[in-house]
């Protein structure tokens, strides 16, 4: 009996490891090469490997004892395998047929579909325990307060770390990643100042760094972490306020108008060491013009073969669209796109349901809604950040539990 209570905390550890090493891990190791001024493919490789590792670990655990496993969501595990069997035979089918469009050896893309995406979404089909789900936020957001910190120190001791258009971000961690994670990290902090009990120094940390991660979010200076984060929230107004005390709104709306002030601040303050920002929400900009040439391609390609697709990459660029469903059609046709479709759909109700649940439940459909925008305006299936195949794995097993689900507005 011991032994398999010292494998239930096992696997409670591993599930903490691989949902904080999703979100923060990749950003967390890029300060590596940053500091050293080396290659970061060296230290990316073997990252992405321990992650692996551990993921593997997680599922010989559950093999073992799959107490907690989800067996009875096989018709959300139907529909993506679904998605992702014909977007791995698109892949092999260019890779026999059309080699020279891609831009990496095959291995590489196999790796990321398989060792980075597929393999590593099965372990969120485990349901942890609500005790359990509460440590894994708490653990996510002092880790990723610590890796933002972490970062905005290193990219404010070495100039570099500042591309070519004044983005907080570097060849390691591109101003899309850092965004992303600050907005996560406020998404999270958000939750716990309203929500989770706390005494008054844990109120000045969480709001301390709001401020700070929401500094974070403007430096950065990229649509996607900022799309995302204004997406969110309404969502805090309408769902997570519901049917608080007035004192949680004005609390709220105080925080919010702390950053709006700290926006401020930042466009109208010259910060030598920093860089001057320029918002660039307008389509005049050389990376949007980009993006939308490769939204109309990568539709173009869906439109030369809509059944099943036409190219794994958009042909005149060699590269993803930055649009996860315009690549799916691009390259799984009408196929796969109605099997996205259906996942998309399950998904948001199940965001629906989770934000009406305890707070834990509304943090993580909030986390999923982040992570969609994310991959709306720079993702792809096979690369990048696989967090909203993660997501959208996790709330369809979360709605499982009626702790999560049913446990509403307390802590």
């Amino acid at each position: 009996m011991s032994t398999l209570g010292d494998k239930t905390k096992l696997k409670d550890y591993l599930y903490i490891s691989i949902f904080s090493f999703s979100i923060m891990g990749y950003p967390l190791i890029s300060i590596i090469p940053i500091v050293q001024q080396t290659d970061s493919r060296p230290i990316s490789i073997v990252y992405r490997i321990f992650f692996l590792v551990l993921v593997l670990l997680f599922a010989y655990l559950n093999l073992i004892n799959p107490k907690g496993f989800i067996t009875n969501n096989n018709s959300f595990l139907k529909l993506i395998l679904i998605m992702w069997f014909f977007y791995l035979l698109r892949f092999l089918h260019d890779w026999a047929t059309k080699p020279e469009l891609l831009r990496l050896p095959a291995e590489e893309y196999l790796f990321s579909i398989l060792g980075i995406s597929v393999i590593p979404f099965f372990s969120f089909f485990y349901l942890p325990s609500l005790k359990t789900l509460q440590k894994t936020l708490v653990t996510v957001c002092y880790a990723s307060v610590l890796t933002v910190l972490l970062l905005l120190i290193t990219a404010l001791k070495f100039d570099a770390t500042f591309d070519e258009t004044e983005r907080l971000g570097s060849a390691t961690l591109n101003p899309i990643s850092f965004g992303h994670l600050a907005v996560s990290t406020c998404i999270l902090l958000l939750t716990f100042l309203i929500f989770k009990r706390k005494n008054f120094f844990e109120k000045i940390f969480f709001t301390l760094f709001l401020i700070i991660c929401s500094l974070v979010v403007i430096l950065a200076n990229s649509r996607g972490p900022l799309l995302a984060f204004a997406a969110t929230l309404p969502f805090f107004t309408i769902y997570i306020l519901k049917g608080k005390k007035k004192a949680k709104y004005i609390f709220a709306i105080l925080i919010l108008l702390i950053s709006l002030v700290c926006v401020y601040f930042v466009f109208n303050t010259d910060l030598s060491k920093i860089g001057k920002l320029n918002m660039r929400f307008n389509l005049s900009d050389e990376s949007a013009k980009l993006r939308a040439v490769a939204f109309q391609n990568a539709f173009y390609e869906f439109l030369d073969n809509p059944v099943a697709g036409n190219a794994f990459v958009e042909t005149e660029s060699e590269f993803y669209p930055h649009n996860i469903i315009l690549e799916c059609l691009m390259s799984t046709g009408i196929i796969g796109g109605t099997v996205l479709f259906l996942l998309l759909k399950k998904t948001f109700k199940n965001i629906g349901l989770l934000l009406k649940g305890h707070y834990s439940g509304k943090c993580i459909a909030l986390l999923t809604i982040q992570f969609f925008i994310s991959d709306m305006f720079s993702g792809s299936v096979y690369a990048g950040n696989p967090n909203f195949w993660y997501f959208m794995i996790l709330c369809s097993t979360l709605v499982k539990s009626k702790e999560i689900k049913n446990f509403a507005n307390r802590e």
